[in-house]
């Protein structure tokens, strides 16, 4: 089986004024595997896309304005799990005139020519307002490792002004299942306290039959981030 991965993140765009913000600070973090009980072979292969500044990536990067995990949108075609969407919030806070500032991801899409179907098309999203990010992912695969069904987990944070720390105002979840996931749900996989979803790998394989109909996910890795607040 020839699994390939690809690494999918969102970089910043500028952000409004307020009185303070929301960012992302210190390395990133890369989760265990979603959706695969076992060690992916030895052929697999990774490519990256738009990690800012590298996996790596340092607290002097803070004057960026930067995005995080709110939802995820997949669909099918012929039965392949093919196509996923990642949306983005933008990190804005307290006086910020416009409230969430949504910013709709690249999609991963290897459907062949002609897309995913659109009677296929789920979305899970915990976007709750504003400082709602995606925290955890579990993934319902089916006996082929194909991705049938998502749930996805997030926290609502804000920050007080007075104490001058930032608080969890309670955690949500979205999901989704595919007739075919029957129940199989794998671990739940999430960032540790205080951090969000800053970027996703996707895990595939090639269409086993060799038409290249449309290749199949079979699962996520996390990026994960520390939360902090800039005045």
């Amino acid at each position: 089986m020839k699994q390939i991965l690809l690494a999918i993140c969102l970089c910043a765009v500028a952000a409004p004024a307020s009185a303070w913000e929301f960012y992302t600070t210190g390395p990133i973090e890369p989760s265990i595997v979603v959706g695969i009980d076992h060690q992916p072979g030895s052929d697999v292969l990774s490519n990256s896309y738009g990690m800012p500044r590298g996996r790596g990536a340092g607290p002097d990067d803070s004057s960026m304005p930067q995005f995080g995990l709110h939802g995820m949108t997949t669909g099918e075609r012929s039965d392949y799990p093919c196509m996923v969407e990642f949306e983005w919030t933008q990190m804005t806070g307290g006086a910020a005139p416009n409230g969430d500032l949504l910013n709709q991801g690249r999609a991963f899409t290897r459907c062949g020519n002609r897309g995913a179907s659109q009677r296929s098309v789920e979305e899970v999203s915990v976007n709750h307002g504003l400082g709602s990010w995606a925290t955890g992912l579990t993934v319902c695969s089916a006996s082929t490792d194909r991705v049938k069904g998502l749930r996805l987990r997030g926290t609502r944070y804000s920050y007080d002004t007075d104490a001058k720390e930032i608080r969890e105002d309670g955690n949500n979840r979205d999901e989704f299942a595919r007739a075919n996931c029957g129940g199989n749900w794998g671990t739940n996989v999430g960032c540790l306290p205080g951090r969000i979803i800053v970027g996703m790998d996707v895990y595939y394989m090639l269409d086993r039959n060799g038409r290249r109909e449309a290749d199949s996910i079979i699962g996520f890795r996390l990026h994960c981030r520390a939360l902090a607040v800039r005045n």
